[in-house]
């Protein structure tokens, strides 16, 4: 994000806590923090590229109690970030209701395109009963990536 390759964007951020932050695979206590709004995406352009999309990782965030993570969410992809396509969806996740847990997910509707946005999208509550925020530490996605720059 900070050197343009791609960029990160959301609806929902909380203080300073910049989705840019879950790409910095160096610093373990960064992350990004949503809103308690319960309406929050990030939203990944990859600009002159696109990605073939088959899984992902999260890692969750270090508080000991899980609180606070991802439970209910989608995700969606994009060429003209205005219509998205659901590849995956997760309702009531328990997966990262744990301090610091690395998961993984396989895309469920891989179709074998190539998008240039990827976007998270919550969808429900975290893991802190009848809270909306959430916050956690990294996400890393894994498929193809099509360096070929468009051409107007």
């Amino acid at each position: 994000h900070d050197n343009g390759t791609i960029e990160i964007t959301s609806n929902s951020i909380y203080s300073n806590l910049h989705p840019k932050n879950l790409v910095d695979y160096q610093n373990e206590r960064s992350r990004y923090h949503s809103l308690s709004d319960g309406k929050a995406f990030i939203c990944f352009d990859f600009k002159d590229k696109t990605v073939n999309l088959t899984s992902y990782q999260i890692k969750s965030n270090w508080n000991c109690d899980g609180s606070y993570n991802p439970k209910s969410w989608v995700i969606e992809v994009s060429n003209d970030g205005e219509k998205f396509i659901e590849i995956d969806q997760h309702k009531n996740d328990l997966s990262l209701n744990k301090s610091s847990v690395i998961s993984t997910y396989k895309i469920q509707k891989n179709s074998n395109k190539f998008f240039r946005f990827i976007r998270f999208r919550q969808t429900g509550e975290s893991t802190t009963s009848n809270n909306n925020q959430f916050w956690f530490v990294f996400i890393e996605f894994y498929g193809q990536l099509n360096c070929m720059v468009n051409s107007k």
